[in-house]
């Protein structure tokens, strides 16, 4: 089901969760660790989320849906 999904939305999750969604979606655009941040970034504000947008190349990653996310490592 996730892999016909356009948009994904992660809220807080455990560590497992995070290290699948990390491998399935975004490896390629960045390591693990800024990752993690960036998802820290995004739940540390209360109800918030992180959206990836599979469509998009350029600005994929969002905090929430209207804040596109900085991404530094892109490789």
């Amino acid at each position: 089901m996730r892999d016909n999904a356009n948009l994904l939305i992660l809220f807080k999750q455990d560590g497992i969760s995070l290290k699948h969604d990390y491998n399935d979606h975004v490896n390629t655009d960045m390591s693990y660790d800024e990752f993690c941040a960036l998802c820290c970034d995004c739940w540390r504000q209360k109800y918030g989320f992180l959206v990836i947008d599979n469509v998009l190349k350029d600005g994929r990653y969002r905090k929430r849906f209207n804040k596109f996310a900085i991404v530094l490592g892109n490789r």
